[in-house]
Order: C-alpha cells, then sequence, then structure tokens
C-alpha cells in the first residue's frame, strides 16, 4: 500500500516485437534516406541494406524491419566493406568494459 508520499521504483516491459533484431550501434548508419547497414551475401559481396531502427536497447539499436535471423551485418571495417566488395566475414566480439583496478598500497622503502 503507498501512501501520499511515498515512491516506488517499478520496471514495466514496454513492448515485446518477437520478430526484432539486436544490432551493435556502431553497425547502424544513418542520413537523409534513413537507417542502414551492411551485410554480407552468401557469396561473400557486401550489400547495402535499408533497416528500420525503432529504438535503442542499451549500446544496440533495435532493428524492425529490413533484416532477418542469419544475416549477417558488418559492425566493424566500414572502410574496407562497400557495397559490391567480396569480404570474409569473422565473428564481432563486443568491446569488453574497462574494469577499475583496486588502488594498490605504497611501499615504503627502508
Amino acid at each position: 500500500m503507498l501512501l501520499p508520499g511515498l515512491y516506488v521504483r517499478a520496471r514495466l516491459e514496454q513492448a515485446v516485437s518477437e520478430n526484432a533484431i539486436t544490432v551493435p550501434q556502431q553497425a547502424v548508419q544513418r542520413d537523409a534516406s534513413g537507417a542502414s547497414v551492411l551485410v554480407v551475401g552468401a557469396d561473400g559481396k557486401v550489400a547495402l541494406q535499408q533497416v528500420k531502427a525503432d529504438s535503442s536497447q542499451g549500446d544496440r539499436w533495435v532493428i524492425s524491419e529490413g533484416l532477418k535471423p542469419g544475416d549477417k551485418v558488418i559492425a566493424e571495417g566500414f572502410q574496407k566493406a562497400k557495397p559490391g566488395a567480396v569480404v570474409k566475414p569473422v565473428p564481432w566480439k563486443a568491446p569488453e568494459a574497462p574494469t577499475a583496478k583496486a588502488p594498490q598500497p605504497e611501499q615504503k622503502s627502508k
């Protein structure tokens, strides 16, 4: 029971999209025509794919249209990956967050 002046913290699920796919934010490019990603086809060729990036979740974009499960999205190496180029995709690893080291006690010299 809440009384006047009391507060509560709640986490509510907004909406669930069963067909949405998340991709790293750096993989999505935006311009005047909308959002797009570079994908690698079965033949190893790069293609530009228009997508609908509705919202973000943490450090990822939620893509509701334009991608299907199994699509290989390019997240790094945009300088070399141009539409029509042949590439060899490798799995992407998210950068690890830096861990804070505990300060070491100073050593006194004798």
